[in-house]
């Protein structure tokens, strides 16, 4: 489709009526507020929907449909001086229904279910990292695989949202970002939970989910696992996901929507967002897998993971399958074995073994009593031990990393591996290792060390298996026994002592990653350290102090990993809307072909709109004298205000000038109260960084600082009854606060634009961080793209939109300059919190 001039050019000239030109600005103005308020609705959907989803795709050509119109009242404005638009628009939108038409081509051909040799062949991320890494070791050791399918992420996002689930629990995941309370939180997420096993699937996909389970004809059910995007690869999700095991052909179907359903458990849920995972950044793909008769299982480490360099792997197992083992619930049989012979072993510990987990015929597993025999004898003979010394030899070389491998070795002593993924590695023990000081004398020694370092705080014990909602930041937690639950403390803890707990298990997974000192298996802790309120652990040398014997701070301690949050940058469809390259207007490529997304055209209109509107009141204040006065204050504001109608009532005939208490205007008044406040200063800053005024001067020299128009040139207010649109340019940047104020709520709205500065790029932005943070605790509404912020106020009372343009004309006064002040983003909150506050002396 070809955009171009349409009839509504047709009529009067811009100019010719003051009237229908500020009318023209303000619906110019109202769209690009929609188009910004659907852009951040679209940003914010992408945290929920891919790309790919029709209900994204329908939003964005609406976002459009509404550039079009942008561009033609930016037309009508300027008396069609930018025409090119169009075209720029046309090639974007050829780009935009090209994306469309391939997304939907394409998820016609994307398979609802993989076999595991499939999985490799498949695109990157339809089959989770879990049966990915399956498909790689049946490249190598196909026999060592048990058969399975995979149903993929594409089913995941079809479960979602074909059947109306997804929209019934998307204003549960919108409020879940802003929930902290642990008990909400587990309320909502409880409600999605149900709502998902409740939930039709597709019926296509019921039928193959169903098709491939029946092809299972042995006497034994699937063991179905969480195989979720991003799973097993930089982040492990260990213990965070349901699996099940021994599901009877049957009970596919529910058993699938379980283990969707897990990824909304509170631990799990609270692990994404501790990393800052969107909730488009897991999907779950879900892998079935033939159930091995287990005679034994456990893990395999293909090195130490506290001693990296020392030459051993590390095996641990169990009579019967394993699931209580890696979940931390019991001790399993420990061999260190030297990699490079498998019959010399370092260490080998044997654990008293009372009870095994085994296949029910009826489905699921049963727990069972081990024989008196069994009890204490190895779990693991000679020829286990070499078999897995192979196989973690072979899989290693394969990966070209260490790994983590759980196997099941079976009745007649085959090994199966039935998972594999990268093996976290302790690092490099640095000086926070180094022992304390040689008078310190330690109250407890012993366990294993999970993860080194060092680590003081206060002590939480917890002597229950139920570990608490939360704890103290720095806490160093002391627990009987150490299970997947934990990880929901994460990102409290400076320190881990369990008296229990398997050093190869899901909790011990979850510590390295986090990099969290941990000792496991000292046994007598609780009691030991019953009186303790401060200790300092020491997990490399495996002791306890009393108090902190370091000399850092103890808040030192804790360590956090955080994932910036993945971007649609390198999204083919989203790259034709979001990013914004035209940040410059002094830019030579600041001009109508050098748009190249919906966001670039936005940005050209609304800078351009600007222009325009000085330059249009300009015009008018020549040629309606009777209708444009200049606003009389002792404020250094030089201030033209055009009567839009009935604004100048209260002013007498013929004057050239106008007291701001003669404009009859409720929104003015409103402002003007703010702007005038006795309390504010509008003199020149007392307080001005070296660095802020070096800026200015450098950005002053090359020009970036400045806009289109020249310094203390005039300012414009249109004025009405119940409207204004008040235009300020302020030393080097502008302020522009469109307002319709009455007795409707309805029809009521603020809208304030700010742009500029006379500093370097990083110090108008953070003058724009400031502006953002004040006006979003202030109850706005705000789109903050580099220094541009854009802000809005809608449907509110008369007094409420009252209170608001009193706040701008207040913040107007405060943020000049401030760019030359604001030097990091400390400074920038500090500066909001005393805004808010009504500390205005700060900003004199």
């Amino acid at each position: 489709m070809m955009f171009g001039p349409t009839r509504r050019r047709a009529g009067k000239e811009p100019g010719q009526d003051a009237r229908h030109a500020y009318q023209c600005l303000r619906t110019l103005l109202d769209r690009n507020t929609l188009l910004l308020e659907q852009m951040s609705e679209v940003e914010a959907d992408l945290r929920f929907y891919p790309s790919t989803s029709p209900t994204l795709q329908k939003r964005i050509s609406r976002m459009t449909d509404e550039t079009l119109l942008l561009v033609e009242d930016l037309n009508v404005l300027s008396r069609n001086r930018f025409a090119g638009l169009y075209r720029t628009l046309d090639r974007i939108r050829d780009r935009l229904t090209g994306r469309f038409h391939a997304l939907r081509s394409d998820r016609r051909l994307i398979p609802i279910t993989l076999s595991l040799p499939e999985v490799l062949k498949a695109p990157r991320g339809l089959a989770g990292n879990k049966a990915t890494n399956l498909g790689r070791v049946m490249e190598i050791l196909p026999a060592c695989v048990p058969p399975g399918f995979v149903v993929t992420t594409e089913a995941y996002w079809r479960f979602m949202h074909e059947g109306g689930l997804f929209p019934s629990i998307l204003p549960l995941l919108q409020e879940l970002e802003a929930v902290r309370d642990r008990d909400l939180l587990r309320n909502r997420l409880e409600t999605i939970r149900g709502k998902i096993l409740d939930a039709p699937l597709p019926e296509d996909m019921e039928r193959e989910i169903l098709s491939c389970a029946g092809r299972n004809n042995g006497p034994l059910g699937w063991a179905v696992r969480s195989s979720a995007e991003g799973e097993d690869g930089r982040f492990s999700f260990a213990g965070q996901f349901q699996s099940i095991l021994n599901v009877p052909n049957a009970e596919a179907l529910q058993a699938y929507r379980r283990v969707v359903r897990s990824r909304f458990q509170p631990r799990a849920y609270l692990y994404r967002r501790e990393l800052v995972l969107r909730e488009i950044d897991t999907p779950m793909a879900v892998l079935f897998l033939e159930v091995v008769d287990a005679r034994s299982a456990g893990v395999l480490y293909t090195r130490e993971p506290n001693k990296p360099d020392r030459n051993c792997m590390l095996i641990q197992s169990v009579w019967g399958l394993a699931p209580d083992l890696v979940a931390g619930k019991m001790d399993g049989d420990r061999f260190l074995v030297e990699r490079s012979d498998p019959a010399k072993r370092i260490e080998e510990c044997i654990r008293p073994k009372t009870g095994k987990l085994v296949i029910d015929p009826r489905g699921g597993l049963l727990r069972q009593e081990t024989s008196g025999e069994e009890t204490n004898r190895p779990s693991l003979s000679h020829e286990d031990l070499k078999g897995l010394w192979e196989i973690g030899h072979a899989l290693e070389r394969h990966f070209r990393t260490p790994l983590d491998i759980e196997w099941v070795s079976d009745p007649r002593g085959k090994l199966w591996v039935v998972q594999a993924r990268p093996l976290l590695l302790q690092e490099t023990i640095a000086e926070v290792s180094s022992p304390a000081p040689l008078d310190a004398m330690p109250i407890l020694e012993g366990g294993i060390p999970v993860q080194a370092g060092r680590a003081s705080g206060p002590l939480v014990r917890v002597e229950t298996a139920s570990l608490p909602g939360r704890v103290p930041a720095g806490a160093i937690l002391l627990i009987p026994a150490a299970t997947p639950e934990i990880a929901t403390l994460l990102p409290s803890l400076a320190g881990c002592i369990s008296e229990t707990g398997n050093p190869a298990g899901h909790a011990a997974a979850l510590l390295r990653e986090w990099k969290v000192p941990s000792l496991f298996g000292l046994e007598g802790a609780l009691q030991a350290l019953k009186e303790e309120k401060m200790i300092g652990l020491d997990a490399t040398h495996r002791r306890i102090y009393r108090g902190s014997p370091w000399p850092e701070p103890p808040h030192q301690r804790v360590r956090k990993e955080r994932v910036p949050e993945n971007s649609w940058e390198d999204d083919p469809l989203c790259k034709y809307v979001f990013p914004l390259h035209l940040t410059d207007p002094a830019s030579p490529r600041f001009r109508t072909d050098g748009c190249s997304s919906l966001h670039d055209i936005i940005r050209f209109v609304h800078e351009k709109a600007m222009e325009t509107v000085f330059d249009l009141g300009d015009r008018q204040a020549g040629r309606r004298k009777h209708r444009a006065r200049r606003l009389e204050t002792d404020l250094p504001l030089d201030i033209i205000v055009l009567d839009l109608g009935g604004a100048f009532a209260g002013a007498g005939e013929g004057a050239k000038t106008i007291q701001p208490s003669q404009i009859d205007s409720i929104p003015f008044q409103a402002i003007w109260r703010g702007i005038s406040d006795p309390a504010m200063s509008w003199a020149g800053r007392r307080q001005v960084s070296l660095k802020g005024f070096t800026s200015v001067l450098i950005s002053s020299m090359a020009g970036s600082g400045a806009g289109a128009r020249k310094l203390g040139a005039r300012n414009y207010l249109l004025a009405a009854r119940d409207y204004i649109n008040l235009n300020l340019r302020l030393a080097y940047h502008y302020t522009m606060v469109d307002a319709l104020v009455g007795e409707s709520p309805e029809n009521n709205f603020v809208n304030f634009r700010f742009r500029g500065g006379g500093a370097r790029a990083d110090r108008r932005e953070l003058r724009a961080r400031f502006l953002a943070e004040t006006l979003l605790r202030s109850r706005f509404a705000v789109d903050r793209r580099g220094d541009l912020v854009t802000a809005w106020f809608r449907r509110h009372p008369r007094s409420r939109c009252e209170e608001a343009l009193a706040l701008l004309g207040r913040l107007t006064a405060c943020s000049r300059q401030l760019d030359m002040l604001i030097a990091n983003t400390k400074m920038a909150h500090e500066y909001a919190e005393r805004f808010l506050a009504g500390d205005y002396k700060a900003f004199h």
